[in-house]
C-alpha cells in the first residue's frame, strides 16, 4: 500500500509538471502568435485611419478599440497561464506583478508582503507557491466577495510559509468542511499540491455580526518530503 501510494504521488507530480509545461506552451503561443498578429492588425488599422478619409477613419475607430481590447485580453490570459517573471526573475517579482494586476483589474485593496525570497528555492516550490496564491486570491475575489486581500509569503529555516487573509463573506466551519469535501473553492487542488510537497494547509473562516473573513495558511518544506523518499 505504501509503495502504491508513493507511486500515485509521483504520478500526480509528473502530471502537475506536464500541466505547467503545457501552460508555458500555450502562453508562448498566445503571446508570440496571436499577440503579434493582433499587433500587426492594429498597425494596419492605424495606417488605414491616417490615409483614408475622415468618414472611414470614424468607422475604423471602434474596430481599433476592439483590437486593443483583444490584445490586452490575450496578454492577461498569457500571464495567468504562465507568469513570465516567475522564470525570468523569480517568485517575489511574479507575486507582486500578479497582486498589482488583480488590484488594478478589480479595483480592490490587495497587498503582498514577502520575506526571505531572495533565497532561491526549487522551481517546483516556486510554482506551487504561485498557484496557491493565485487560487486563493481568485477565490477571495470571486466567491468570498472580498474588498481586501492580504498575502504574506516568508522563506526561512527550511520552510516556505504562505498566508492569505481576506475580509470577504465568512463561512461557518460546517460550510467550510462541506465545500471542501465537495471540491469547491479550489481547495482540492491546493491541498493536493501541498500534500505532495509534504506540507500542511489549514483554512479558517468565521461568520458573525462582528467579523467576517477567511484565512488560508500553508507551510511547505523547502525540500519536499516525497522528493526525499
Amino acid at each position: 500500500m505504501r509503495g502504491a501510494y508513493d507511486q500515485l504521488g509521483a504520478l500526480h507530480r509528473r502530471l502537475e509538471s506536464a500541466k505547467e509545461e503545457e501552460r508555458a506552451f500555450l502562453a508562448r503561443e498566445l503571446h508570440d502568435e496571436m499577440g503579434q498578429s493582433l499587433t500587426a492588425l492594429k498597425l494596419r488599422l492605424q495606417l488605414l485611419m491616417r490615409t483614408a478619409g475622415q468618414a472611414a477613419a470614424n468607422e475604423a475607430a471602434p474596430v481599433l478599440g476592439l483590437v486593443d481590447g483583444l490584445i490586452a485580453h490575450v496578454r492577461k490570459i498569457s500571464a495567468d497561464l504562465r507568469p513570465p517573471l516567475l522564470d525570468e526573475i523569480g517568485l517575489d517579482a511574479a507575486l507582486r506583478a500578479f497582486i498589482d494586476s488583480q488590484a488594478a483589474r478589480n479595483g480592490l485593496q490587495l497587498t503582498v508582503h514577502t520575506q526571505g525570497l531572495e533565497q532561491r528555492c526549487s522551481t517546483e516550490l516556486q510554482r506551487a507557491c504561485f498557484r496557491i496564491v493565485q487560487e486563493a486570491v481568485t477565490n477571495a475575489i470571486r466567491h468570498a466577495q472580498a474588498s481586501r486581500v492580504d498575502v504574506r509569503v516568508a522563506l526561512s529555516e527550511g520552510q516556505l510559509q504562505i498566508v492569505i487573509e481576506d475580509d470577504g463573506r465568512g463561512l461557518s466551519s460546517e460550510e467550510v468542511a462541506r465545500k471542501a469535501n465537495a471540491g469547491h473553492l479550489g481547495l482540492v487542488g491546493m491541498r493536493e499540491r501541498v500534500r505532495l510537497l509534504g506540507g500542511e494547509l489549514s483554512l479558517s473562516s468565521t461568520r458573525s455580526d462582528a467579523r467576517t473573513g477567511g484565512c488560508v495558511r500553508v507551510v511547505l518544506p523547502t525540500v519536499p518530503a516525497l522528493a526525499q523518499a
